[in-house]
């Protein structure tokens, strides 16, 4: 959405939601052609942020309806248990590519020498053939 049509599903001048994403209360980025955009995620959030005069919350003219099931909480035991399962992995991942750092460099060492060897002047070789 661009800065007018967030103002006008939101009920507010264009120039307030320009004042918000230059305050950075509002989240939005330019496009290839230097245009502001904005998602209405981030439109709904600021909006919901804000307080209308009326003592109302302001919302989005089409917003969508909030699901009557709300997601399932999980206990804290289960979420714990997953972050540590996921800490293994990326510790393993960090493992694993620690070792491919190490051969990289060595490769790269190896290489460095051979070049080394190859662009220094040797002396004088004495050759079999005269050319």
């Amino acid at each position: 959405m661009s800065p007018t049509q967030a103002a006008q599903a939101t009920g507010t001048s264009r120039r307030t939601v320009m004042r918000a994403i230059e305050a950075q209360e509002l989240l939005a980025f330019r496009d290839n052609r230097n245009h502001w955009k904005i998602t209405p995620q981030a439109i709904e959030m600021w909006a919901s942020a804000q307080c209308a005069p009326t003592g109302q919350m302001p919302t989005l003219a089409h917003s969508e309806q909030p699901d009557a099931h709300p997601m399932p909480i999980l206990d804290a035991g289960a979420e714990l248990q997953a972050e540590r399962e996921a800490r293994r992995q990326a510790e393993v991942e960090a493992g694993q590519l620690r070792g491919k750092l190490a051969a990289t460099e060595a490769e790269r060492d190896r290489l460095h020498s051979l070049v080394e060897r190859l662009t220094t002047p040797q002396a004088k070789r004495h050759r079999w053939w005269p050319f």
